[in-house]
């Protein structure tokens, strides 16, 4: 019987799957990055967004795939893996329309900085709003939206009724309703609200940075669901502290999970929260069965849906 090991955080839905089809279900706890054990006989892993390199393929020599419960891989060694003829796959549009909602909430949260404004839970006291705190409506305003994969779509879809217009830059040309194609520039100094919703790569990491941020609007909103290292933290946070762009959401950070100590936590003009955008109950089973039946069409000698290296 193949073994696969799973995460144990991953829904039921998906262990469920893999013993029907016919396969032994491992568990662990993939909290950290050195909870992997020398195993043999595993030919599968569902993983979590930890590190799996070089070192962990090692203690796996039986290992034909790696499935990604979610859409970015960064976390594993693609270069590693094509050596061993390992397939390396991801869930691309499984967790879409949460994170794209997530998108959403935080585009209205941080234009009108609520997060500012949140009852204490503790005092049960609510500041009166001063002059100096009001947001920005979102309808009728330019979003941004760089990246235009399942969730970049989705979250264009979810604009449609602020009456908004948008910019996008993709690595493909799309025909875009209520609006167009633009360069990065176009976007950083047009749009009102700019949505980061794309993968961090050697080409994509830091673009967000001093420089870029000085093209923005003063009332700029810049909204983070894809991966923390695509902006540089030191240039966002002196952006926001010296009112240079108006505010932040974001779901990501360079650093995971977020220390309590992140001095982007002491702005009342970001809204943070710690990579939960694609954590709705409906994304937990998609992605989590979607990883298990790309782990069934490898171990049964079939081409995988989503696989991301070559």
């Amino acid at each position: 019987m193949k073994k696969v090991l799973v995460a144990s955080q991953v829904d039921e839905i998906a262990k469920t799957f893999l013993i029907q089809q016919g396969f032994q279900v491992l568990e662990n706890n993939q909290e950290t990055d050195n909870c992997f054990d020398e195993n043999p006989e595993v030919e599968a892993v569902l993983l979590m967004p930890i590190k799996f390199d070089d070192n962990t393929m090692n203690k796996m020599p039986s290992l034909k795939i790696i499935a990604r419960h979610g859409v970015g891989y960064d976390n594993v060694s693609l270069s590693a893996a094509t050596q061993r003829g390992i397939v390396v796959t991801n869930t691309p549009g499984a967790n879409a329309s949460s994170v794209a909602e997530t998108a959403l909430m935080f585009l209205l949260m941080s234009g009108r900085q609520f997060a500012s404004k949140l009852i204490n839970s503790n005092t049960k006291s609510l500041a009166l709003s001063t002059g100096n705190s009001f947001g920005y409506e979102l309808s009728h305003k330019i979003v941004g939206i760089i990246g235009y994969g399942n969730i970049g779509r989705k979250i264009a879809r979810l604009l449609s009724g602020f009456n908004v217009k948008i910019l996008v830059n993709a690595r493909h040309k799309y025909v875009i309703d209520n609006g167009e194609m633009a360069s990065l520039v176009e976007i950083y100094e047009k749009a009102d609200y700019i949505v980061l919703a794309l993968p961090a790569t050697h080409e994509t990491t830091h673009m967000i940075n001093s420089a870029t941020l000085k093209l923005m609007k003063k009332n700029a909103v810049l909204i983070n669901v894809g991966r923390g290292q695509l902006i540089d933290e030191d240039a966002l946070y002196s952006a926001l502290i010296n009112n240079q762009i108006f505010g932040a959401g974001l779901d990501v950070t360079e650093n995971e999970p977020v220390s309590a100590q992140n001095p982007l936590y002491s702005l009342p003009n970001v809204f943070l929260t710690p990579h939960v955008a694609g954590q709705s109950r409906e994304a937990k089973e998609n992605v989590a069965l979607e990883a298990a039946k790309e782990i069934t069409r490898v171990l049964n000698g079939s081409q995988p849906k989503h696989q991301v290296n070559n």
